[in-house]
Order: C-alpha cells, then sequence, then structure tokens
C-alpha cells in the first residue's frame, strides 16, 4: 500500500496474461463521482495511462448523487465499438447488472471482461453473481473482499490492492479555513451519507467520544459528511450534536484537495464501522502519520495492524431487515464501544 509502481506493475501482470500485445483498454466506472468507487476507477486508469495503454473512459449512464468531479473526456456506452483488447468494469456488481440491462447483452461478447467488484460484508450475495458470470477474470480491491465473492463465485479472485496515493497538501486548507477551533484536538470521521449510515456507524463513534471525556475538556469530535439522509440515526447524530458542543457536523461537498487539507487538520481519524470493502480514509490517514482508532475488522486489515494503529476489537452480529443491502443471512462487525474509549482516552 501507498506504492503506485507496485501496483501498476501488479495490475498490468494481470492484464497481460492472456496477450502481451494488449494495449486497446475500454474503462467503465463512476468516473466523476465523489465517492470511494470513483476514487478506484480513477486510480485504474491513471495507472493503464502510464503504461502506455490506449484508454477510453466509458459512463454507466445513471448516477450517484454527487458526480461533479472534474474528469475529462468521459464518453457515453452508445459511443461504444467493438475495437478493444479488453473491457474493465470497475463498480459495486449490483451497478453492473443495472448496466447490462440497460444496454442489454452486446458490449459483453466484444473482447475480454475484467470485473473489479467491491463488496464490504461476509458473504457476496447470490442475486448479483450473474455479474460475476458475465466476466473472464474476477477481480476485488481487499483480502476480505475477494474472499467474499470467491465464496459466491466458487472461483479466484484476484486482490487488487489499490495503492493510497501521496496527497497534496495546500497550505490554505488550515483549521482557519474551516472554522475549525485552533487549539483543541481534533478527533475525525467523514463518510457518504448516500451510503447506508448502519454499515458506517457514526452514532457508535459519538457515543465512545462521548464516554470518554467531560464536557469541559478541551476535544472535539468532527464528522464530515455529505448527501441528504432522513435516517433516525443520522437524526439523533444531529441530536448529540445540538446538545454537546464538542461534536462538529460538516455537511457539504469538498473538492479532493478541501477533503485532503480537512483530514491534515486533524489530531486522530476514527472509523468505528461494521463493515468495509477497503476505507481509503483510514489508508490517507495513515500516510499522513496521523494516528487512527479503527474496528478490526474487514477491508481495513490489509494495511491496519496492532503495530500501526489502534484496533477495537468487538463481534459480530446478525444484520437485521433493510439495515443494507442484501442483508438476509448476513452478519457484520459491532466494536467494543468501551474498549473504543481506552483506545480514544490513549490516543
Amino acid at each position: 500500500y501507498g506504492s503506485f509502481e507496485h501496483f501498476k506493475n501488479e495490475y498490468c501482470t494481470i492484464l497481460t496474461k492472456e496477450n502481451n500485445s494488449k494495449k486497446k483498454i475500454a474503462l467503465f466506472g463512476h468516473f466523476t463521482g465523489i465517492l470511494g468507487i470513483g476514487e478506484d476507477i480513477r486510480i485504474i486508469a491513471e495507472a493503464l495511462s502510464e503504461r502506455g495503454y490506449f484508454i477510453d473512459y466509458y459512463s454507466l449512464g445513471f448516477d450517484y448523487k454527487e458526480q461533479n468531479f472534474e474528469f475529462n473526456g468521459v464518453k457515453s456506452w452508445q459511443e461504444y465499438l467493438a475495437i478493444y483488447d479488453a473491457n474493465i468494469f470497475c463498480m459495486p456488481a449490483f451497478d453492473l447488472l443495472t448496466y447490462f440491462n440497460k444496454v442489454g447483452v452486446e458490449i459483453f461478447t466484444t473482447t475480454l471482461n475484467i470485473g473489479i467488484f467491491q463488496w464490504e460484508l461476509e458473504y457476496f450475495p447470490v442475486e448479483s453473481k450473474f455479474a460475476l458470470d458475465l466476466m473472464h477474470k474476477v477481480c476485488s480491491i481487499s483480502t476480505f473482499a475477494s474472499k467474499s465473492i470467491s465464496l459466491t463465485y466458487k472461483k479466484n479472485v484476484n486482490t487488487l490492492n489499490l495503492p493510497f496515493l501521496n496527497l497534496p497538501l495546500i497550505s490554505e486548507y488550515n483549521r482557519e479555513y474551516f472554522k475549525l477551533p485552533e487549539e483543541s484536538f481534533l478527533f475525525f470521521f467523514a463518510f457518504d451519507l448516500n451510503s447506508f449510515i448502519t454499515r458506517k456507524n457514526p452514532l457508535g463513534t459519538i457515543e465512545a467520544f462521548q464516554r470518554t471525556f467531560k464536557k469541559y475538556e478541551d476535544v472535539k469530535l468532527v464528522i464530515k459528511s455529505m448527501g441528504n439522509c432522513t435516517d433516525t440515526i443520522w437524526n439523533e447524530c444531529k441530536r448529540r450534536a445540538l446538545t454537546d458542543n464538542r461534536i462538529i457536523l460538516i455537511d457539504e461537498v469538498f473538492t479532493k484537495n478541501e477533503l485532503n487539507g480537512l483530514l491534515n487538520c486533524m489530531n486522530t481519524v476514527v472509523s468505528l464501522h461494521r463493515a468495509e470493502g477497503f476505507g481509503r480514509l483510514m489508508g490517507e490517514a495513515l500516510l499522513l502519520e496521523i494516528p487512527i482508532i479503527a474496528s478490526n475488522y474487514s477491508g481495513n486489515l490489509d494495511y491496519l495492524n496492532n503495530e500501526n494503529s489502534y484496533l477495537v476489537d468487538g463481534k459480530l452480529v446478525p444484520i437485521y431487515e433493510n439495515e443494507y443491502l442484501f442483508w438476509r443471512n448476513q452478519v457484520w462487525f459491532e466494536p467494543d464501544l468501551n474498549q473504543a474509549s481506552l483506545k480514544i482516552k490513549e490516543v
């Protein structure tokens, strides 16, 4: 992790195993999305471009709510021609199924198909297995996610360890810019409200923070969100913030540089997630040498351990109805908030 050169070598090896002459690539994904799956496809695009592949970029033809990252040259699927040595699809598998239902079978029958799928839970849903069957090669973004997908796919799934790119730090993005207190010790968590709030578990982070400190102590918990949410859990988060001036909620869309600058203002990152496919925020904090308090579970364990971070134990619990996509017979992690509180205090 952190080595873009290593990633390029690994990734391009997977491409060229079939035929070393492969040069033309059709890349499908959420190129303009200000979200993790957008970052994944942009890193893959950069890796292929630096290696000299000819690439055309294709949007999926449907959008997440935050699709305003600037990425030039994206085509619509109607412009697709059967001229490529490989199609690469980087997206959740159910997005690919939506795409398939929209465009039909033709694109998937022209060349080698490589799928890079994200997933966060112990078991990959059989409802999405058809997306895997459309691919000649299936990859995922962490050991945890690859294992989950392989249990359903019944075939080998490559793990592509996505790099955490070195972050440009813009000097004007300081605490004053974000209206944050200059002297306070700042704990930080960021997430997308368009994701499932139950999985990200910001209320657990708030609860652990409030258990740790008395009201007069000069500490703050900053939670950066974006998107719209009427969930009762988020309403409770907002109520806690209204009654505790140590909790600061920032709910707006930032540029990547602004988000980097905000992260660099923090003393500690806390992620008491119930499941993560990868967890880019934690990896970027690691690059900035910011202490990380995180759930001892799922995709983040590829790069976090007890030597470089403060891992919080817990136990697996059932996922209840409508808490997440494909929730039936699934489990996820419930972090021990008392232990989290002790680690927050230690940091």
